[in-house]
């Protein structure tokens, strides 16, 4: 089919058609209630049967989800969600500290990057308060959680300091990234060009490097599991995953695990197996937060389920 084919769809129709996908995601809540994982089964039913075969797999461990508001900023919002789900009702006490000190020193790293504290020390007091709500003897409940998170100048305020942090990360190892950077984008990009186009602005897709600049600079050890038409060599449809661990940390149990996909992409946080929130991406793109894992968007490549 070429773009002179009568099927093909005009720019005004393609152009149309992401307006309307866009209206629509500004019409969503930050994070939705809880569906059972049947019903992204059901979105699907048509698709791909590798696709289904996968999404059964995820189903025997994560019965439920959670839809979240896709807006490019998905990622930082799952991400947010399962580090405070695991702070809450997984992580011990030594690690809760362990964290609580983590943020606290991103305060000065944060200005010997450059970023004035008067633009972030009210994000990063509100980030570091909901870390000390859901890490106190008695938490604030889950459904608290959520609403808090669902406040959309809590959620700006939290996406805008987390984005920060992740771009300070990657300046701060720019050696390390630099060959990433020129690679993934045009050349004679540096490490700070690209912080300033694809880091910090709301809005922003996230990749590869965000989420290992992320795991990095919270010491957070994450898993990207992949949901995709791929097989095994004998035809069989496993669901794989990369696991993301901190630099210089030990083999690591992730923390939060990100299902990415050409269609769906996922973050959750390890308590409870057996329960599942996500997150909802642009169009027919989702991001999931699973409880018992941690699940993240980072990128799709189309917006419609694979055919056979």
């Amino acid at each position: 089919m070429s773009s002179g084919d009568p099927a093909w769809p005009t720019d005004e129709a393609i152009l149309s058609q992401e307006n309307e996908i866009r209206a629509g995601v500004s019409e969503r809540q930050n994070l939705g209630l809880k569906e059972p994982l049947t019903e992204l089964a059901k979105e699907y039913a048509s698709g791909s049967q590798v696709f289904q075969t996968k999404i059964r797999q995820l189903a025997a461990t994560y019965p439920a989800f959670r839809r979240a508001r896709g807006d490019g900023n998905c990622f930082f919002r799952s991400f947010l969600c399962s580090f405070l789900e695991d702070l809450m009702l997984r992580t011990s006490p030594d690690e809760q500290s362990m964290k609580r000190a983590v943020l606290h020193s991103w305060r000065s790293m944060l200005v010997e990057c450059g970023f004035q504290e008067l633009v972030f020390e009210d994000a990063l007091e509100a980030l570091l308060d909901l870390v000390q709500q859901v890490s106190a003897p008695d938490p604030i409940s889950l459904d608290d959680l959520a609403a808090r998170l669902s406040d959309e100048s809590m959620s700006s305020y939290c996406i805008m300091l987390l984005r920060m942090i992740t771009s300070c990360e990657l300046q701060r190892r720019s050696q390390h990234f630099s060959p990433f950077v020129i690679s993934m984008q045009e050349e004679g990009m540096t490490v700070q060009d690209f912080c300033r186009r694809h880091v910090e602005p709301m809005g922003e897709e996230s990749d590869h490097l965000h989420l290992v600049a992320m795991a990095d600079a919270l010491q957070t050890p994450m898993r990207v599991v992949y949901l995709d038409n791929a097989v095994g060599a004998d035809g069989c449809a496993v669901v794989n995953h990369h696991d993301f661990i901190p630099e210089g940390m030990a083999v690591a149990v992730p923390q939060i695990t990100m299902l990415y996909a050409q269609v769906t992409m996922t973050y959750c946080t390890p308590f409870d197996a057996h329960m599942l929130e996500a997150v909802e991406d642009t169009g027919d793109i989702f991001s999931y937060s699973f409880e018992g894992h941690s699940s993240v968007w980072i990128q799709a490549f189309t917006r419609t389920p694979v055919e056979d």
